[in-house]
């Protein structure tokens, strides 16, 4: 008995299992047939094989060149795989660039984008205007006017307006400049609100 290292698949079960490898040398047709009884009864597949040993050696020569074949398609088509899976994951090894981190790069900001335009205000049906509201602390307006207007450049729109109002009706939310002792304070407000 010869153990095979590797699980096969059983085409009677479906699955994988450990085989063992064995040979009989009998002599009768009696005992043949008893011993084909026993291989049947425990699943054994039986494979006939010549007397002659030009016949023997023939078909070993054939399996072995079935095994070959396949072993080179099997090879092909791992590298087949790798080469896909290589080009979808680097365009240019050499620069790093890749179409999934593009992807999902374009795929994140389309979403802050998306998530900006909500909080914004449509000035009418048939207008391109859109309006939006916001609190911005004084010592942070010029900042905020120079990223409008990089903004606007970039976009190369006609114009943008950014309106400042010094008195508004509704109340300003409380803002302090955090550093590295208050942050964790302000993140346990920020989790649990102010009551």
């Amino acid at each position: 008995f010869i153990g095979q290292e590797e699980k096969l698949h059983d085409p009677v079960r479906g699955e994988l299992t450990s085989k063992r490898v064995f040979s009989l040398l009998f002599f009768g047709d009696q005992i043949r047939r008893r011993l084909v009884k026993i291989c049947q009864f425990f699943g054994a597949t039986q494979y006939r094989i010549p007397s002659s040993y030009k016949q023997q050696m023939a078909i070993q020569r054939e399996l072995e060149s079935r095994l070959a074949t396949h072993r080179n398609i099997l090879q092909k088509t791992d590298q087949l795989i790798h080469d896909m899976l290589y080009s979808f994951a680097w365009e240019d090894y050499a620069t790093q660039v890749s179409p999934w981190v593009s992807w999902s790069t374009a795929i994140r900001q389309e979403r802050l984008i998306s998530e900006a335009l909500k909080k914004c205000i449509n000035d009418g049906p048939h207008s391109s205007t859109i309006v939006c509201e916001g609190w911005v602390p004084s010592d942070e307006i010029d900042n905020c006017r120079e990223s409008l207007r990089r903004a606007v450049e970039s976009t190369r729109l006609d114009q943008a307006a950014m309106k400042i109002y010094s008195e508004h009706p509704s109340s300003p939310p409380t803002y302090f400049k955090l550093n590295k002792v208050t942050s964790a304070f302000q993140g346990i407000v920020d989790t649990y609100g102010v009551p």
